[in-house]
């Protein structure tokens, strides 16, 4: 298993030429644990028994029932002069990971917490707490364990359904929910804050530049499914106009094709059908699976009019996977904004990516909002929250040559956003 651990120097040790010690204190070394997952005492003796001392301090803060663990410990901690890195009277954070449901990102949005505290410079105490999954009984035995802790603040990257459970407890204590919309859930709460991108305002600016036939693209994902739902309902609301007729006309337009995770060749959806010749293609798929379609388009000759997608395919990774060819009339929308150099360097030395990853963007945003109640300091991150959600602008990117590049809307089709200026500069 991947581990990450951080540790710094925060001192420097000085020897007078008269070989007197200084008075200046001895270096303190300061191990954060970036590593959401749990380590028993038999995971701690692997460590030690492969050497990987930081790791090994990070994932044991305290003393354990195994004495041998305990006496390697205390050997470390005086060998390396070891200080806590969650004491201190900052800021307090909790992540409340559900990790064998979010998998990759119960480290990602660790990291992005991490390395946004760590660029403040102050400081501040961070906590994971994993609860395993999203039953119930699971949070609320994780709810129970943040307030015995005392924190205030909670980022919690959460499902749609695993937001729901936790609000239905009532915890007292704020909470940012990354992953998911204020949209997605029925809660009024003012102590919940939510940074899930809109996919809905995403959807419907691409469809200013739809026009029939649509065929879309779909993943059997809960996601997938949702995006696929949207997509038809967004094109044929540009249709509804109190005729029913019109309604039915432009049903007979739209041709949808889930695609399993095992497709690899769509020449039966593909050569020869006419229904989707010079249509618009709406891709409602991952990256690799949309990589694949678009390379068949072109294979099969479909001359697609446009290829619209939405942030689940802004991802630099697009360039390596398709052709210029491929992607030349595509068009993908991005809520991705404004960022902080320095947050950005600092998430690249976690091996972290804020700049393509919508999730870790959105967590960044929230620590940003949640550093910026509790330690009364300006934000970093000037976009918008209102009703307790992000505001993200939306704006439509080409994959032109080996970037993106700002697509310009036609006047009359402008988006009228007016914060969308200041905040992608």
């Amino acid at each position: 298993m991947k581990r990450f651990v951080l540790f710094l120097l925060l001192a420097t040790t000085v020897w007078a030429e008269s070989s007197v010690v200084s008075s200046i204190p001895l270096p303190k070394t300061y191990v954060l644990n970036l590593d959401p997952y749990a380590c028993d005492d038999a995971c701690l003796a692997d460590l030690i028994r492969h050497e990987q001392v930081f790791s090994f301090l990070a994932q044991m803060p305290e003393a354990v029932e195994d004495p041998s663990l305990n006496e390697q410990r205390l050997i470390y901690v005086s060998l390396f002069n070891l200080d806590s890195g969650e004491q201190g009277n900052g800021v307090r954070i909790a992540l409340l990971l559900p990790e064998r449901v979010i998998g990759r990102y119960a480290v990602s949005t660790t990291a992005s917490v991490t390395a946004y505290l760590l660029g403040k410079n102050k400081n501040f105490e961070l906590k994971t707490f994993q609860i395993g999954d999203e039953s119930s009984e699971a949070i609320e035995k994780g709810i129970r364990q943040i307030t015995a802790e005392k924190f205030h603040y909670v980022i919690a990257p959460l499902t749609k359904s695993g937001a729901n459970r936790l609000t239905a407890l009532s915890p007292q204590f704020n909470i940012y929910f990354p992953t998911v919309n204020a949209a997605d859930v029925n809660v009024s709460d003012d102590r919940y804050y939510f940074g899930g991108i809109d996919y809905r305002a995403q959807i419907e600016m691409l469809m200013n530049e739809a026009s029939e036939p649509l065929v879309i693209f779909y993943d059997n994902s809960p996601l997938g499914r949702q995006l696929e739902n949207e997509t038809k309902t967004a094109f044929l609301l540009r249709y509804l106009d109190g005729d029913a007729r019109e309604l039915l006309a432009a049903q007979k337009q739209i041709f949808a094709y889930p695609v399993d995770k095992h497709t690899t060749n769509l020449k039966h959806l593909l050569k020869n059908n006419r229904h989707i010749k010079n249509g618009t293609f709406f891709l409602n798929t991952p990256l690799i699976k949309s990589g694949m379609i678009m390379s068949q388009l072109t294979l099969y000759d479909v001359n697609a009019t446009r290829i619209l997608s939405t942030q689940i395919n802004y991802d630099a990774l697009l360039f390596d996977i398709t052709q210029p060819k491929d992607r030349e009339k595509m068009l993908i929308a991005n809520s991705i904004g404004e960022q902080n150099s320095v947050i950005v360097e600092a998430n690249e030395l976690l091996g972290n990516d804020i700049v393509y990853d919508w999730i870790n963007y959105a967590t960044t945003i929230g620590i940003d909002y949640f550093y910026h109640l509790a330690a009364r300091t300006p934000r970093e991150y000037l976009v918008p929250i209102e009703n307790r959600q992000v505001k993200y602008p939306v704006r439509l990117y080409e994959p032109a040559g080996s970037r993106f590049e700002h697509y310009e809307i036609p006047e009359e089709e402008a988006y009228e956003d007016q914060n969308v200026s200041s905040l992608f500069e």
